[in-house]
């Protein structure tokens, strides 16, 4: 009785799931089974004349058919040229673009100052972060508040908004 049962329910799921496709294709929609990838623990190193340039590791990165981007969990991103450290919940980089961006907290840990913000959009390849939400630059001597920053090649850093400093003494 229970195997009639299982074999009934089986042939009706099974014409459910082709009717669905039917009226799918029917309705011009684009009906794909997409399969996803992902790799846990990843390290991306960018090298130039031998040189370490950047290193990007992750605890899980996650990739998905068809496109070059990969969704990055608990991120961090090692310039080694500034000795500079920019950590992350998650965010996505495209390998084609060899951009990094996110929409989490984001912090750029240094020897000497620390930069909270609260999204960025790293174009790695450049060498620019902007970001248009909320950031904190914090050293001994300082603490900057403001919305909005670039950083250029240049090591230049502009923040654009309601720009708050605080001394220390």
């Amino acid at each position: 009785m229970k195997k009639g049962f299982t074999i009934g329910l089986s042939i009706v799921l099974f014409s459910l799931l082709l009717l669905m496709i039917h009226d799918r294709r029917d309705m011009g929609g684009d009906f794909q089974l997409k399969g996803n990838s992902f790799i846990e623990s990843i390290e991306i190193i960018q090298k130039k004349d031998g040189e370490t340039l950047w290193t990007l590791h992750a605890a899980k990165a996650d990739f998905f058919e068809g496109e070059d981007k990969a969704e990055l969990i608990d991120m961090s991103l090692k310039m080694q040229k500034n000795n500079i450290v920019l950590y992350t919940d998650r965010g996505i980089y495209s390998f084609s673009e060899k951009r990094f961006s996110t929409d989490q907290v984001v912090k750029a840990q240094a020897e000497d100052f620390l930069i909270t913000a609260d999204s960025m959009d790293f174009d790695i390849s450049k060498g620019t972060i902007e970001t248009g939400g909320r950031v904190e630059l914090e050293s001994e001597n300082i603490k900057v508040e403001g919305k909005g920053l670039k950083k250029t090649a240049g090591q230049t850093i502009t923040i654009y908004d309601d720009v708050k400093a605080t001394f220390y003494q």
